[in-house]
């Protein structure tokens, strides 16, 4: 018998195309990696840049893709159209309650201060006990280097509470984030076996 936890996942990223075509293509293997391994995927619904590689890599391999989108981005034609479903809320801050709640792990790959704010109010929200789901940063080339070095100086200077320093995981690729969430279904799956042996 076995149970999967990790169904669905959010990805926080960017919309912008004027990057280095490697964040792209990392973005681009996420999406189809996940998919791949039946993993739905939640994002923030646009078309372009990182949040249209990243739903590209999953369409691509048959994935399903949410993507929640305000109603102001919709009305711009930024959404995507041909996902499974594209919720459109009132406003940015219902959309980064959706993201954050309705998936089973949040992964944020680079981008820029709207990843910032979706990445920072979930660690906000684990450090407060109001998810305790995994949080996981794609460090491409060291991109996240001076964000966690705040957060860990933050840490050492006594403004984080020591329990907390398993907010969040940094990894380096793709590859690295799948083997971390095999790692929690193989884990699961072992407790199971147990409980039921």
């Amino acid at each position: 018998m076995t149970k999967q936890i990790i169904n669905r996942v959010t990805v926080f990223c960017a919309s912008s195309s004027k990057i280095d075509p490697h964040y792209t293509e990392s973005a681009y293997n996420l999406g189809k990696m996940l998919a791949n391994a039946g993993i739905e995927l939640i994002y923030g619904g646009g078309k372009v840049g990182l949040m249209g590689a990243v739903s590209s890599g999953s369409l691509d391999a048959g994935g399903t893709v949410i993507g929640v989108i305000p109603e102001f981005m919709k009305n711009l034609e930024l959404g995507r159209k041909d996902i499974a479903e594209l919720r459109v809320v009132p406003d940015m801050h219902e959309r980064v309650k959706m993201l954050i709640e309705d998936s089973d792990m949040l992964i944020a790959l680079p981008g820029g201060v709207g990843t910032f704010d979706e990445l920072m109010q979930a660690i906000a929200w684990k450090t407060l006990g109001l998810i305790v789901k995994p949080i996981l940063l794609v460090n491409t080339k060291n991109y996240f280097k001076h964000i966690i070095n705040a957060l860990e100086d933050a840490e050492v200077q006594g403004f984080m509470h020591v329990a907390n320093t398993n907010l969040w995981h940094a990894l380096s690729t793709p590859e690295d984030v799948l083997q971390y969430i095999s790692r929690i279904q193989q884990n699961v799956n072992t407790i199971v076996a147990q409980s039921i042996g």
